[in-house]
Formats: structure tokens, C-alpha cells, sequence
């Protein structure tokens, strides 16, 4: 397994990253003719987009002007890229504010908290507001972020990457994974370009699940083995325990010395 799916399974843990890929292994729509698992992403950069919105529409909702959000915006997110006339537009876009209040109160991403922790007090950010308004937006960004749904409900969250417009599958993704940990690993993923295709759009193969069950029952049959079982036992057992048939000459051939991986 590539070392991109290893970090992977070290970020979720052993079972959700078993969950996870047999998940991706079961959806036909990722799956290539002869039965890897192939996925694109868009660039993290829609989700960093998104985050800097909801900022914006956060600031304005306390009432600042936008030429104060734009100074925030360059000062605590250390984003110089995006134009006032950019932050105009969402401060004031009832579009934004219909977005805004469908993902409801839902606090300050993990995201965009590291981003203000480690931008909002630069040596050269400008002293544009009052500090009382400095001091509670930072206070605001240390909080711990919004905790994991009651069982049943779903994450609000979730519906950014609607409007992101992730494919459905990528969406299953994140509701299975956790919005937090989908995050993380998108943004690992974006970092890297050696995942870039052509388009310059996020890819990733995988092998399919069922590599890791082949694994598995040889590793059931080298335990077998070791413990003495003749063949036509071990067909019986693999039969029964697994539910899988075997060719005899197949399983003689697993059982054999050195055939079996340690």
C-alpha cells in the first residue's frame, strides 16, 4: 500500500480505515474495468474559499464595514490575495447570507483556527481595530470546535461540502470518515503534487478491498498450516469459517512451504 494510504489508515485508525475502504471498494462509480479504485477531488483551494466566506459573513454579522473586514481578512487569515471588491461582495451578497444560515451557527473550523492562530498575531499586522474586537475574535478562534453529532444527527458541517460541490461519493466519504478527519486528509491530499493528473485536479488508485481478504485468508491458512491441519481440512474449514471455495490444487498450493506470506 502507497504511503499516501498509509498516512491515511494512521490518521482514521486501523477499523474506520477498513470501513473506509471497503466502502470505496463497494461503489461502483469509483471503480475502474478491472476493479481498482480510482478518485478525483477538486483542489483544496474550494474549501479554503468556502472557509474565508464564512469568515467574512461571520464579521459582517458583528457589524463591521467592509473595508474593516477586508484589513481582517489579510491581517488574521493572512489571505493578500483576495480583493476588497471580492470581500465587498460576500459582506453584502444575500445570496451569502442564505448560505450562511443554512450551514447555521456551527463555530469556527479547525481550519480556520489554525490559520488565525498562526497569522492573527504576525508582527506586521495592522492595528486597524479596536482591541477588545482583536481580543474576542482570537479568543473565539481558540475555542474547541463544535463536538461530533448526537447519535442520529447528522453534522451541519456537511453541508458546506454540498455546496463546495463534492460528488456524491466523496459526500459518503466525509459522513463516514467525520467532516473533521475528510478535512485533514483533503487538505494532506491537495499538498502533494504528485496526486496532480492532467487537469490538475486531486487523483487517487487504490487497490481494491479484496487484496486485503486474499491476505487475510492466506494468513488464516499459514495458521492452519502450522497447527498441523491437513489440506482437505483446511478446504473444510475455509469453506465454513469464510465462506469461501477454493480448487484443491489452489489451497495445495497456498499450504505449501514458503507459499503462504509470513
Amino acid at each position: 500500500m502507497s504511503e499516501i494510504w498509509l498516512a491515511a489508515a494512521q490518521l482514521l485508525g486501523f477499523d474506520r480505515f477498513m470501513a473506509l475502504w471497503r466502502h470505496l471498494s463497494a461503489d461502483k462509480s469509483v471503480l475502474t474495468e478491472d476493479g481498482q479504485i480510482l478518485l478525483r477531488l477538486r483542489d483544496f483551494f474550494w474549501y479554503e474559499r468556502m472557509q474565508r466566506d464564512l469568515y467574512i459573513r461571520r464579521l459582517a454579522g458583528m457589524g463591521l464595514t467592509p473595508i474593516e473586514i477586508h484589513g481582517l481578512v489579510r491581517s488574521h487569515l493572512g489571505d493578500h490575495e483576495t480583493s476588497y471588491t471580492a470581500v465587498k461582495k460576500v459582506a453584502s451578497s444575500g445570496w451569502s447570507d442564505k448560505r450562511f444560515a443554512a450551514y447555521g451557527d456551527t463555530g469556527l473550523s479547525p481550519y480556520l483556527q489554525d490559520r488565525l492562530r498562526r497569522t492573527a498575531h504576525s508582527p506586521d499586522k495592522p492595528d486597524l481595530f479596536p482591541g477588545h474586537l482583536e481580543r474576542a475574535i482570537v479568543a473565539q478562534a481558540c475555542k474547541t470546535g463544535p463536538g461530533a453529532p448526537q447519535r442520529g444527527q447528522a453534522d451541519p458541517r456537511h453541508a458546506e461540502l454540498v455546496d463546495i460541490g463534492l460528488s456524491a461519493s466523496w459526500l459518503s466519504v466525509a459522513r463516514l470518515v467525520g467532516y473533521d478527519d475528510f478535512v485533514a486528509l483533503w487538505r494532506a491530499w491537495s499538498s502533494d503534487p504528485s496526486l496532480r493528473d492532467r487537469n490538475h485536479q486531486i487523483e487517487l488508485r487504490l487497490r481494491s478491498v479484496r487484496s486485503f481478504d486474499r491476505y487475510q485468508r492466506n494468513r488464516y491458512i499459514e495458521t492452519l498450516v502450522a497447527a498441523g491441519l491437513k489440506p482437505r481440512e483446511i478446504y473444510a474449514m475455509i469453506k465454513t469459517e469464510l465462506g469461501e471455495t477454493l480448487s484443491y490444487r489452489h489451497l495445495k498450493r497456498l499450504a505449501a512451504a514458503g507459499k503462504v506470506p509470513a
